[in-house]
């Protein structure tokens, strides 16, 4: 057998040593340095956080019971408040009747849905079903959309009437109106926040 030359012996063993770099670098290296700069982006967002929720709370105003009414007093006109819940349901689904009548389209379908509570507030819905052309179905949803207290139109679907003597719209929208909770938080509940 013939001995290698030292010249092939140089490049093999360059090679190997490249090799083996490259290994420790992908396998132990590598690993580490992602390692190192996810905890370290990590810090920084959690340092962005910390110092933006310290400017929250310092800019913040203290919860007081003047506070509290302020705020009461501000969403009053947005929510539905006449009294216990069926009420409230009653006028709400009588104020989209109304609102649906006086803008000339055909009531197709209205059905109230159960009040859900969520939180401090309470959810009102209805769902109606509607023919009109399109510009009553335009006056109605803006009738809707300015309405107080708050009436949110939640889902909408529009579709196309075929076979009729001018475009008409065939609308099925889901409406929801918030009102005030009964049993609203305590002073000390409301003052813990």
């Amino acid at each position: 057998m013939k001995p290698v030359s030292p010249r092939i012996q140089r490049f093999a063993t360059f090679g190997l040593g490249l090799a083996v770099l490259f290994i420790l670098w992908s396998v132990v290296f590598d690993p580490l340095w992602v390692a190192a700069r996810t905890s370290v982006d990590a810090l920084d967002d959690a340092r962005f956080e910390l110092h933006r929720l310290t400017q929250l709370i310092d800019s913040e105003t203290p919860v007081t019971e003047q506070f509290i009414t302020t705020e009461k007093e501000a969403l009053e006109p947005l929510l539905f408040q006449s009294g216990s819940v069926s009420s409230d349901q009653s006028a709400f689904v009588a104020t989209v009747e109304s609102i649906v009548r006086d803008t000339g389209a055909e009531l197709l379908q209205l059905r109230a849905a159960p009040a859900q509570a969520s939180g401090q507030l309470t959810i009102l819905g209805v769902e109606l079903s509607v023919t009109a052309n399109e510009a009553d179905t335009l006056a109605m949803i803006r009738r809707l959309e300015h309405h107080q207290p708050t009436l949110l139109i939640n889902r909408a679907k529009l579709h196309a009437l075929a076979n009729t003597a001018y475009p008409m719209l065939k609308s099925d929208f889901r409406i929801l109106s918030l009102r005030e909770t009964d049993d609203g938080p305590t002073n000390e509940q409301a003052n813990a926040r």
